[in-house]
This record gives structure tokens, sequence and C-alpha cells, in this order.
């Protein structure tokens, strides 16, 4: 669940790999090689999601960082990928026990994209947040934080006189794309 938080893909999610945790500039990252579109990305990891995965990988050094809950409960460790199927039963019973609509792992990036904007994000930083290459695109999941009658809208938009906050780049727990 704490991958939720970075704003992947579910593809990305699905197919990363322990191989691919690193550390830069002291902090906990997941290199992203099976980017939309070929690109290559970054995600920081917050702390929070840093702990939870290092928890989860359990001093593995190789194969897939998402184990299938079978392989976790009972210690096989096969080293084929979370298949999307699972992911998607898998957040859709943990949203049924948290009393919230059904949903699936593509909602997790709308969230992502709304809380972002919530938190003073700007558009441009989003976009390479959810590894967009058009703010087109990145505007398809913001709009409805754009819209007035959102009951949670981007400080931009709200009607408080006071400035959106921004945050430095050193909080911007999000991947940056690499040339």
């Amino acid at each position: 669940g704490s991958l939720g938080f970075l704003g992947l893909r579910v593809g990305e999610t699905c197919s990363a790999r322990v191989e691919h945790l690193g550390e830069e500039d002291g902090r906990r990252v997941l290199h992203l090689p099976k980017r939309k579109g070929g690109k290559i990305g970054l995600a920081v990891l917050p702390p929070s999601v840093a702990a939870a995965v290092d928890a989860h990988v359990a001093g593995r050094v190789a194969g897939p960082l998402l184990l299938h809950p079978q392989q976790a409960k009972y210690g096989v460790h096969r080293q084929t990928n979370l298949p999307y199927g699972t992911a998607y039963s898998i957040i859709k019973r943990l949203a049924r026990r948290a009393g919230l609509p059904a949903i699936h792992p593509h909602s997790l990036r709308h969230t992502f994209a709304t809380l972002a904007l919530d938190a003073g994000v700007d558009m441009y930083d989003l976009q390479l947040a959810m590894g967009h290459s058009s703010s087109d695109t990145t505007m398809r999941y913001a709009g409805p934080a754009l819209d007035s009658n959102d009951p949670h809208p981007s400080p931009s938009k709200k009607s408080s006189d006071a400035p959106a906050p921004h945050l430095q780049p050193d909080q911007r727990p999000w991947r940056k794309e690499h040339t």
C-alpha cells in the first residue's frame, strides 16, 4: 500500500524489483527502468515508505519487490513479478476492509495527483512526478481538483487570500526524470 504514495503506474509498481532499490543523496530511491514510453525514472521514497519497503524486502537482495501474498505468507519466493490482477484484488480487498467504495490500482494515481495539488505542488512538478510527457495528460488527472466545486481543490484555486504553500525540492518525494 505504501507505494501508492508515489503515484506510480500499476505496471511500474508490479514490475519493481529489489535490485531497483538504491540510495541517492542520502535518500532511499526506486529506479524505474520500465516506464511508459521507454523513459527511465527515479522515485524518491519518503521515509515512511522507505521503512515499509525495507521491512517488506527483509534482507532479500534480488527478485520482485512486491511478493504475492502467498509467497510472503509461506516464504516461497518466486522470481516472478506480482500480476496486475493480483494487485487489483489486493487493492479492492483493502478498500472494502476500510469501508471505501470499490477502487482499482489506477485510482491511486488520481488520489496522488489530488493530494499533491492540495499540498501546493505546481503542475509542472506533478507532471514530472507522474511521468507524463504532456501537461494535458496531467490535467486530466488534476482536472477535478481544479474544479471550483470539488471538495478538494488545488491550493491555487482555494478562496483563501493566503498564498499556496510550495514545497522545497528536498520535500518532493517523487521521481525525477533522467536524461
